[in-house]
């Protein structure tokens, strides 16, 4: 599955908007991090076990010189520094063929 990161650009507060004025905020990306947070507290909030087992993508800068690449569990990810945005985040199938398997491996956050 998978999750994109929230753009906002371009937004006014409520308060610039009743006014008419022109000022928008400035732009705000989510990262990998602060969608694994919320993704942990929704499964708080609906009992739900297992969810910092899940085996993960955290994507950033894809295209980019610097991009980012990195597999793990999400409590693996939960702290990796990503850098700079756009984020992206890829949560993985419970079972995987042997190429993304592979793919995992390569990329993974912590060699065991």
């Amino acid at each position: 599955m998978y999750c994109a990161a929230d753009i906002k650009v371009k937004e006014q507060t409520v308060e610039n908007m009743m006014k008419g004025n022109n000022i928008f905020e400035a732009p705000r990306f989510m990262s990998v991090n602060t969608a694994i947070k919320q993704l942990f507290e929704a499964a708080e909030m609906h009992n739900d076990e297992g969810v910092a087992d899940i085996l993960a993508f955290g994507l950033a800068r894809i295209g980019a010189d610097d991009q980012a690449i990195i597999s793990g569990t999400l409590e693996e990810l939960q702290n990796v520094d990503f850098g700079k945005p756009l984020h992206s985040l890829v949560l993985c199938a419970p079972e995987l063929h042997e190429i993304e398997q592979n793919f995992v491996t390569l990329h993974r956050a912590t060699q065991s």
